[in-house]
Parts: C-alpha cells; sequence; structure tokens
C-alpha cells in the first residue's frame, strides 16, 4: 500500500525532519515504526467510552405545559401542500 501524507502543520514537519536527522533513518521507516507502535499498544481503549443503559439513566422532560386534550396540527389536512405555504412564508 502507498500512502502519502501532506502535512500542514510547520510543528510537526520539524519535529518529523529533526527525528529523521536524529535517527539516521529514513522518514518513511520512521512514520511505520510510529505507525506499528500506535496499532501495537492498546489503542482501543483510547477510542472506548461508557455507555448508559436508556432505561435507567434517561428521564422524561417536563415543559410545563397543560393537557388540554387538543390535538396539535389536526386541522391540517394536506401536509404537502402546509409544507409548501411554510416554505413559501418563509422566503417572504
Amino acid at each position: 500500500m502507498r500512502l502519502s501524507i501532506d502535512i500542514q502543520d510547520n510543528y510537526l514537519e520539524e519535529q518529523i525532519i529533526n527525528y529523521v536527522a536524529q535517527k539516521h533513518q529514513k522518514a518513511n521507516d520512521v512514520i511505520l515504526e510510529a505507525l506499528r507502535e500506535f496499532f501495537q499498544s492498546n489503542s482501543s481503549d483510547r477510542l472506548s467510552y461508557q455507555s448508559k443503559n436508556p432505561r435507567y439513566s434517561s428521564k422524561s422532560l417536563d415543559f410545563g405545559l397543560k393537557d388540554d386534550g387538543e390535538v396539535v396540527f389536526d386541522d391540517i389536512g394536506d401536509v404537502k401542500e402546509f409544507s409548501k405555504k411554510l416554505r413559501d412564508d418563509a422566503w417572504r
């Protein structure tokens, strides 16, 4: 596999150049070594997170609205026409 890296960070570029010069290796070998080390380390821990069970950790939101039994948008017969009117009115 061939991989090209375009480094836009001057600091990072200088660090790589200095490291390559110190180790007397090719830049390609240094990057391969860094990638090997990254994947051989327990990298799954870096990306893991604890998830919670929504049954126990969620809660209902109460906005303090009165429930008078009225169905919202009950008077809308044609949703397509209603949506078109809303979009048209939004542009005016």
